[in-house]
Order: structure tokens, then C-alpha cells, then sequence
């Protein structure tokens, strides 16, 4: 296995080179990657409770963001939070009580979060990655 630099203005990737036919599993990951650093951008001063740091996270881990394009990345996230925070506060509220994300949790989670992006995708035509 060899190892090279990709670079850009925002990140620097380690990219693990490997037998030949890995190649789709590696641009799988690094566009993920992509997604996930959109996700971990957070603005000076706007702290984010940390529920929604972990659908955030969720979200991305999930592979819920993987067909978005980067730039459509921080609209769902912020989109995501509005949803969780009007139509799925109980969730949010047994991730705080909890201070973990037990099963139940984290299939209302992965469900809403689905249902989200289904919305999103139909109102954002232009989101979907090519």
C-alpha cells in the first residue's frame, strides 16, 4: 500500500493507495470525507448543541449525505436541525437525557433524518451529486 497527499485550500486528506480495483472504495471515502468536513464547519460565536452535532454527525457517518453535492452539504445540515427541532424534538430530548444514542434513538433518528432528505431532495433538484 502506498501513501500520497491530496490537498486543497480547506484540507489536506491522507489517501492510502491500494491493490488495484480499490479504487471506487477510495473516492467513496473521500467524497464522504468531503461531506463529513462540510458538516465540522461551524461559524465564531454560533456554538451548536451538541444533539445536533451528533445528527450532524449521524447524518454523515450514515451515508445520508453521500448523494448530496458539497456545496447543497451546510443547506440540509441547517435544514436537518430546523426539522429535528420542530418535528422531532423528542429525539433531540432522549440523545440529552440519555447523553448517548441508544437503539431506540437512533432509529427515530435515522428515520427522520431519511424523511428529511427525501423533502429536501424534492425541493432541491439542483442538490443531488451528478
Amino acid at each position: 500500500m502506498s501513501m500520497g497527499w491530496a490537498a486543497s485550500k480547506e484540507q489536506k486528506v491522507i489517501v492510502l493507495v491500494g491493490p488495484p480495483g480499490s479504487g471506487k472504495t477510495t473516492q467513496a471515502q473521500l467524497n464522504r470525507g468531503r461531506r463529513l468536513v462540510e458538516i465540522l464547519k461551524q461559524g465564531q460565536y454560533l456554538p451548536m448543541d451538541v444533539e445536533l452535532q451528533i445528527a450532524s454527525i449521524f447524518a454523515g457517518t450514515k451515508g445520508y449525505l453521500d448523494s448530496l453535492r458539497v456545496e447543497a452539504v451546510l443547506p440540509f445540515e441547517a435544514g436537518l436541525h430546523q426539522f429535528l427541532k420542530s418535528e422531532h424534538a423528542d429525539v433531540l430530548s432522549a440523545i440529552v437525557s440519555t447523553g448517548k444514542l441508544e437503539k431506540a434513538s437512533e432509529e427515530a433518528l435515522a428515520a427522520a433524518i431519511q424523511t428529511f432528505k427525501d423533502r429536501f431532495v424534492k425541493d432541491n433538484t439542483d442538490a443531488v451529486a451528478a
